[in-house]
């Protein structure tokens, strides 16, 4: 059972074992240990997500700054948040449409 719908996962993948959760133990404990466990395979995973430039950058990453995925996850952002600065909302997008269709054509057509 799983929440994502046809999860593509890669060839001999498996997850570890865990104590299953059965609702009368500590939930916090439970999510915790899970997610230390699972976080193993985002850190060792994560470059399969990159090409380029910025696998490159990936590749040049000191080993000894990166100990976690919170390390990676944070370095990653702050290295592509340039990114996110530029995209442009639903709002201004309809904003430029807006301005798109009453600017007076600088090129007239001649009559």
């Amino acid at each position: 059972m799983s929440l994502v719908r046809d999860p593509v996962l890669p060839p001999k993948f498996k997850t570890s074992e865990f104590k299953k959760y059965n609702g009368t133990s500590c939930h916090e404990a439970h999510i915790t240990i899970f997610y230390r466990r699972m976080m193993r395979y985002l850190i060792h995973s994560f470059h399969n997500s990159l090409i380029g430039s910025v696998a490159k950058w990936y590749n040049q990453l000191s080993r000894t700054k990166i100990n976690s995925w919170k390390d990676l996850a944070q370095a990653f952002m702050k290295q592509y948040s340039h990114v996110t600065d530029m995209t442009p909302d639903r709002i201004t997008l309809q904003n430029m449409e807006k301005q798109s269709c009453n600017t007076p054509n600088p090129y007239p057509s001649p009559e």
